[in-house]
């Protein structure tokens, strides 16, 4: 009866070593392994709003507006065309902590032609911009002057932890 307990204990004891010796290669495939959202982040969406005003001396401004609701360390596209009017925004938020983001935005606006519009007058705009949000606040982002004509395109964000 010894015999047996003695081979099933040196049996426990290698496979125990075997695991041992495991246990350290899987730490290290667990630790290279990407994170499912940024170090520090808190799992919410976040509403994303733009503003974005199109003026020109002498002319109604334009006002178009965009929103998404994105997972924090997720991207959100919205794509938009009609003819040679294109509206595209992409969007990736992450949570810095409670009530602050980091948001990286892309847009790309080319306006529709009104009457009396040369092809100058309305000079698509393409920017890709990274800021630091605070909760619920807008902040402007962007103003641009198209460099031939005295138009000007402002872009305002907003972003919203939904909790």
């Amino acid at each position: 009866m010894r015999r047996p307990l003695a081979v099933i204990a040196i049996l426990a004891a290698m496979g125990g070593g075997v695991l041992a010796q495991e246990k350290p290669a899987e730490q290290a495939a667990k630790k290279q392994a990407p994170a499912a959202r940024p170090a520090g982040g808190l799992a919410a969406n976040i509403r994303i709003e733009l503003a974005i005003t199109d003026e020109q001396r002498g002319r109604e401004p334009l006002a178009k507006t965009v929103s998404m609701v994105v997972a924090e360390g997720r991207l959100g596209r919205i794509r938009t065309a009609r003819g040679n009017t294109v509206l595209n925004v992409d969007a990736n938020p992450s949570i810095l902590r409670e009530n602050r983001m980091l948001v990286t935005l892309t847009l790309e606006y080319r306006p529709e032609i009104r009457s009396g519009d040369i092809q100058g007058d309305t000079a698509p705009v393409s920017e890709s911009i990274t800021a630091i949000l605070d909760d619920g606040k807008p902040l402007v982002i962007s103003q641009s002057a198209d460099p031939s004509t005295d138009r000007t395109v402002k872009v305002e964000v907003k972003a919203t932890i939904l909790r």
